[in-house]
Order: structure tokens, then sequence, then C-alpha cells
């Protein structure tokens, strides 16, 4: 997940109305959500080449392939956690919920190591 520099700069581009190639917070916000709208475009994207069959479910070993390829692993090279009901059988938005939860628990790794812990 994630996106490269140059289509961070060209999501900047895109709202930045002004051109004065400065960001306000509102224009950041744009930036933000259009990054958001892009990682859930890929996610379902990457979804729909692992379901083969077009059940709209994907296996353990589908899910297991699509987050690799979606780069949802940690630096151990490990999966997120999954319940067993996941495991057998995620639909789209069961699996949107598991990236969306992976990526949270990267920021909040994130945080805690640069030390920006909330206590």
């Amino acid at each position: 997940h994630g996106l490269s520099l140059l289509q961070t700069l060209r999501l900047m581009a895109e709202v930045d109305a002004d051109g004065g190639n400065s960001l306000d917070f509102t224009m950041f916000v744009k930036v933000v959500r259009k990054c958001n709208e892009k990682d859930q475009a890929k996610t379902v994207e990457v979804f729909q080449e692992f379901d083969t069959q077009r059940e709209g479910v994907l296996d353990c070993d589908q899910q297991n392939q699509a987050l690799t390829l979606l780069n949802c692993v940690d630096a151990m090279g490990r999966l997120p956690y999954r319940s067993a009901s996941e495991m057998e059988g995620a639909d789209l938005r069961v699996f949107l919920g598991i990236v969306e939860r992976f990526k949270k628990s990267c920021l909040i790794t994130f945080r805690q190591n640069q030390g920006f812990a909330f206590h």
C-alpha cells in the first residue's frame, strides 16, 4: 500500500487550485482523501484479481497471496492477524477491514517507534 512520490505529487497538483505549490489544510485533507481512495481502489482490484471463481469470497490461500501483493506484511514478513472465520473466507467488506486493521497497526507501531506514543 501507499503511493509513490510521483503519484503523491500528481495528487497534490490536482488539489493545488491556485498553483502556488503549497497546500493549506483543506487541500491537505483532499490529498489524504484521494490517497485513501486510491489505496481502497487498489485493494478492491487485488481482491477481484484473486477471486478467480467470481464467488465474491477469498479463501485463506487467496487472502495470503492478495495481502502479500498489497505488501500487508510486517517487518518480520508476517501477514496480518485474521480470525478463524476470516481465514475460512473473506468477502470484499471483510477483506477491506483486514487491510484497514493492518494499516492502523502499522501506524501505531510507527508512532511508538518514532517517539509519538500517546501515554
